[in-house]
């Protein structure tokens, strides 16, 4: 039987470049379902980290956060859970997600951008890479794509991290 996930669980996940490891943070409920929000932590690793090194891990700043279709990766075994960790206090809000309708590959300096707090949506225009680089990116990843983006660091033209 598989284990339900819960907040504060960290998933282990293979890449080309190494084992890889993020932490589930907060289930968006409200209409439409986002579903779950993780934060991809720093590194890859050859070989598991002690739970020592992982406490450690997760207490330090995330590459990028995202929502992802987590029961699927579970379920289907693409990702196992290693331990459960408290929250750290810089990420128990829930956060203000950048969006665009610009085409994927278009330049991010070029792209129109709109802030999405889980409330509300609010038009901002366009914005430096710095100001993008404050906000993770709306949107909702399988396992296969999270995968792909957390080897690059970016989803098409977007820098994630």
């Amino acid at each position: 039987m598989t284990r339900r996930k819960k907040i504060g669980d960290v998933y282990e996940i293979k890449t080309s470049k190494g084992l890889a490891y993020f932490q589930y943070t907060h289930e968006y409920t409200k209409p439409p379902k986002w579903g779950s929000l993780i934060r991809v932590l720093e590194g890859f690793y050859q070989k598991r980290p002690t739970q020592k090194e992982l406490q450690s891990i997760v207490n330090k700043p995330h590459r990028f956060q995202t929502f992802c279709f987590l029961q699927a990766g579970i379920r289907e075994g693409d990702v196992q859970i290693i331990e459960n960790f408290v929250i750290p206090e810089f990420v128990q809000k829930f956060p203000i997600f950048k969006g665009t309708n610009s085409m994927p590959k278009k330049d991010p300096l070029d792209k129109i951008w709109w802030l999405w707090d889980g409330e509300k949506e609010w038009k901002v225009g366009k914005l430096s890479i710095e100001e993008q680089m404050k906000y993770p990116l709306k949107q909702l990843y399988d396992v296969t794509a999270l995968i792909k983006d957390i080897e690059t660091g970016r989803s098409f033209s977007d820098t994630l991290c």
